[in-house]
């Protein structure tokens, strides 16, 4: 799953040990769905985590993998928003830099909705370093996770909500892919992960009245 860098993700992770307890179980930390979708169907490990428009997509360009289990809308992480430097801007401006991570597939695709149109310099760096990039002076803009901007309140920075046209919940929910046609570890997922108790595990972690293991 992607390293646990917001209370969410520590929350996600939380709760695959607890539901995986009675199992010989390891979580592997990677950023980047694409990196983590090409582990899972070279078969170098049984499961990722990603959100459901990765997982789409990624099926779409023929990768052989399946979501074997949703956690439904806010369980990846609450949203996306853009950031902006300059908080005399509330969108994307010609001439700006922009961050672009392609190893993310979340990140590349909101970027390039939130820019057609506009002519803009693509910087490319990693999602996670978006903030310290803005504020550095090295780009003027990037697609970021919400969760973190309200865990550490980078004031300085200029948050915008996304429209609906360029944002929607796939990006949002967290999905379990496997190898296409896995059907044992599937049906041995189904059996040891309970969807609600992740969603649970996942809100006490957010509201700190469970400290997150992992």
């Amino acid at each position: 799953m992607p390293l646990p860098y917001s209370v969410t993700y520590e929350g996600f992770a939380t709760a695959m040990y607890i539901q995986f307890a009675p199992l010989n179980f390891n979580m592997a930390y990677a950023r980047g769905a694409v990196g983590r979708i090409e582990l899972v169907e070279s078969g170098t490990y049984q499961f990722a985590v990603c959100s459901q428009y990765a997982a789409e997509q990624s099926i779409r360009e023929g990768k052989q993998i399946e979501a074997a289990i949703n956690f439904g809308p806010g369980s990846f992480l609450s949203r996306h928003v853009l950031l902006l430097a300059d908080s005399r801007y509330d969108s994307i401006q010609d001439g700006m830099r922009v961050a672009y991570d392609s190893s993310s597939i979340d990140q590349s695709c909101i970027t390039r909705n939130i820019i057609h149109g506009k002519k803009v310099t693509l910087v490319p760096i990693r999602a996670q370093q978006t903030v310290n990039a803005l504020m550095d002076g090295i780009i003027d803009a990037g697609v970021w996770n919400y969760d973190d901007i309200q865990e550490h309140k980078h004031e300085q920075l200029n948050v915008v909500f996304l429209d609906e046209s360029d944002y929607n919940n796939l990006f949002s929910t967290a999905v379990m892919v496997i190898r296409k046609e896995d059907e044992y570890l599937k049906a041995l997922l189904e059996k040891y992960v309970s969807v609600p108790k992740v969603v649970e595990i996942i809100r006490e972690v957010r509201e700190k009245r469970r400290e997150p293991y992992f």
